[in-house]
């Protein structure tokens, strides 16, 4: 290993000026700090690593294609040579939000950067190794997240059809409303419903329970409880990721806090019905966190797209109040009125339930894969491991 400046290895080049007045639509990605803001038609550089100089300050980008890199970020404009997948894994080994965080500086520039002494690897055959060790992992994460994707992708468009055009197969295996299945209007919903179908609320078919509001003197830096608040849920997952632990479960916590794999969760402040599914134990559901519970197990499936669907999720957003962010009413959600026939929606279940378990299954491999891949990172950066 070698010991040197990170301006030894690489030159780091503030991004360029681009107001969305000037996006021109094109092919070429406009990378900021927190990821890419836009497609315009002009490119500033090649495939190459950025890393947020203002706004986002934090884990860098690998950009495997060429790009215009904003002003809010720094990017590699050369390599010196050295593999570009291994410079990528040795500024995130780095931690240069924690760098950032520890200075009062508002915004970094290269300046604060090239001095840093790191230990590198010199050999580039080694470097590629290295690289490719964590890259195969990263890779297998990026498939699993596909996977998902496309799974989420099919479920909301078979949704779509059966509940929002009403064309679910009939008698004959015909869809309803296509086939000019019998209709009738409905007041609530004010829209025509299959005559079959009869309007509930959302309250008569699932519950809606809020987190606990926890002491933060029971908060550790790390503990045997991950605590879940609204940043955590995200789409179609429950990022891991927390600010807080906890050691100790209070006494008078509800038992439904105490997550567990398929719980459905729902943000009640902020980006409010934002909905994620757990795929851990050992959590606990943090105030201004909604628990969406069916009555039916069995109807889990589609519990969880009507909560994602359109349709359901406008009226959550028109029932939200507040001046400086949204706030919505766990009670006012559980009073919106939908479309409801039994058979049907245990019919979409017995179709849906599938992908939902292994939706589950690839975010727990993902979980794994990023611990091993975060547990040998500084290890393979600093030498104490290789690849043989």
């Amino acid at each position: 290993m070698n010991r040197c400046k990170i301006g030894d290895l690489i030159q780091l080049q503030r991004g360029y000026d681009l107001t969305a007045d000037n996006v021109r639509c094109g092919k070429f990605p406009v990378v900021s700090s927190s990821g890419i803001m836009a497609y315009h038609n002009v490119a500033r550089s090649g495939a190459s690593v950025v890393v947020g100089r203002s706004g986002t300050i934090g884990k860098p980008q690998i950009i495997g294609v060429n790009f215009w890199p904003h002003n809010t970020t720094l990017f590699v404009k050369d390599f010196k040579g050295n593999d570009v997948l291994y410079i990528y894994y040795l500024l995130l080994n780095l931690d240069i939000g924690r760098i950032k965080s520890g200075s009062n500086i508002p915004t970094l520039n290269r300046n604060h950067l090239h001095p840093i002494i790191v230990y590198a690897e010199n050999d580039k055959n080694k470097q590629k190794k290295i690289a490719n060790c964590l890259g195969n992992l990263d890779k297998k994460i990026a498939l699993n997240n596909q996977i998902i994707a496309k799974l989420e992708e099919m479920a909301k468009t078979l949704y779509n059809y059966w509940f929002l055009q009403f064309d679910f197969p009939n008698d004959e295996g015909k869809p309803y409303a296509t086939s000019k299945g019998e209709m009738k209007y409905s007041d609530e919903l004010k829209q025509n419903i299959p005559k079959s179908f009869e309007i509930l609320q959302i309250k008569d078919l699932c519950s809606i329970d809020s987190g606990f509001p926890f002491s933060s003197s029971d908060y550790v830096n790390s503990g045997a409880f991950r605590l879940i608040t609204i940043k955590n849920v995200q789409d179609s997952y429950i990022d891991l990721e927390v600010d807080n632990y906890l050691n100790v479960i209070p006494k008078k916590i509800p038992s439904y806090c105490l997550l567990k794999p398929k719980d459905i969760l729902m943000s009640l402040t902020g980006n409010v019905g934002r909905v994620g599914l757990m795929y851990s134990d050992n959590c606990l559901l943090n105030q201004r966190v909604a628990l969406i519970t069916p009555c039916n197990e069995a109807m889990r499936s589609i519990f969880y797209f009507t909560f994602k669907s359109e349709l359901v999720k406008n009226k959550m957003k028109n029932l939200a109040v507040g001046t400086s962010q949204a706030n919505l009413s766990p009670i006012k959600t559980g009073e919106i009125y939908i479309a409801y026939n039994q058979e049907i929606f245990e019919k979409y279940s017995n179709i849906i339930n599938p992908y939902i378990e292994m939706m589950i299954q690839k975010l727990q491999e993902n979980q794994k894969l990023a611990e091993l891949r975060d547990y040998l990172l500084p290890m393979l950066m600093n030498g104490q491991v290789k690849v043989k």
